[in-house]
């Protein structure tokens, strides 16, 4: 029998990390300690999606993509704050327990709402106005991001917007030293226990590998994206924004 490992929020893995039915019930209230900015970056790309429907007020429906919805809370969010608007949203998450609990938030009549439960690297992205990606390329294996990205900017309208947010890495050792400290340091402030802190990196070691920022924004500009910008960081957490 395999050793379980508390990461904090009551969330017990065995080993390696997995977004499974344990994860989903604990995810929400987990992720928001773990990611310095998590809701800013959410009111960030609630505000870009704004500012989009403010500059194409003629356009009768907007598409968006959120590659990697999760439980669903920013898909909620943005169906609470453009509850007016005819919106239609393609949801994808690779976990079953994740889109059933996506599923079960109410939602704005006025939306149309697409759950796609398929891994990002299967699914043939819809055309659209905004791509979202909010923590998820991180862990999808390097060799397959620049497709994704390719993929991405194939599929967006143009004048689309692609929100790009992910863990980083620095380039400079001496850096990263010091970012993995204030990380640390964030991570206790919130709650975990520094044993906590250490078993949900050893779980993830190998499943998520962040890239640093020119890496990430290699995978833009090799995808056609030429119009690209950082748009949040904290310690080695980015937010990226790049307009096709």
């Amino acid at each position: 029998m395999k050793k379980q490992f508390s990461v904090g929020n009551g969330i017990i893995i065995d080993g390696k990390w997995s977004f499974n039915k344990n994860v989903t019930k604990k995810f929400e209230k987990h992720i928001k300690k773990s990611i310095p900015f998590y809701e800013v970056g959410h009111d960030l790309i609630l505000k870009c999606i704004e500012i989009y429907l403010e500059d194409h007020p003629n356009k009768k429906e907007i598409v968006i993509t959120d590659l990697g919805c999760s439980t669903g809370t920013l898909i909620k969010k943005i169906s609470d704050k453009f509850y007016h608007k005819p919106l239609i949203i393609y949801a994808l998450d690779k976990e079953p327990s994740m889109i059933e609990k996506a599923k079960k938030r109410k939602y704005s009549l006025n939306h149309q709402i697409h759950w796609i439960n398929s891994a990002i690297e299967d699914y043939d992205i819809e055309k659209s106005d905004m791509v979202i990606c909010y923590y998820i390329l991180q862990f999808i294996e390097i060799s397959r991001r620049q497709e994704i990205i390719n993929k991405i900017y194939k599929k967006l309208n143009k004048k689309g917007l692609f929100l790009f947010f992910e863990k980083i890495k620095s380039e400079q050792k001496d850096i990263e030293q010091i970012n993995q400290k204030i990380m640390t340091k964030f991570k206790i402030e919130q709650g975990f226990s520094l044993e906590e802190i250490q078993n949900k990196e050893k779980s993830l070691k190998g499943i998520l590998i962040p890239l640093t920022i020119k890496d990430n924004f290699r995978l833009l500009d090799n995808a056609g994206f030429k119009n690209y910008e950082t748009i949040l960081q904290y310690s080695l957490f980015l937010g990226m924004i790049a307009i096709k």
